[in-house]
């Protein structure tokens, strides 16, 4: 088994979805039913969280939800302890 096979077979696994590929968490892009979708055919459907309020983020898990029983991911970003450190990389 090569190494592409592999590691294909360990995203499945982990993440319970019949083929490894998932979209990008686009925020401002990435629609619920986009989620939905890409699960649905078999991916990893991954919403994006930037931009949303908490209440919004909730409403649109729920819209996921309410459209496929398949897995998807929320995409969150944490920003550094200090903003001043985030351009010192």
């Amino acid at each position: 088994m090569s190494l592409y096979e592999q590691r294909a077979a360990q995203f499945k696994t982990l993440f319970g979805v019949e083929t490894p590929v998932f979209n990008a968490p686009m925020a401002g892009v990435t629609t619920p039913q986009m989620v939905a979708e890409v699960a649905g055919a078999g991916g990893l459907g991954v919403l994006a969280g930037d931009l949303l309020s908490p209440e919004e983020l909730q409403q649109e898990i729920r819209q996921v939800k309410a459209l496929t029983d398949k897995p998807f991911a929320v995409n969150l970003r944490v920003p550094p302890k200090n903003p001043s450190e985030q351009g010192a990389r």
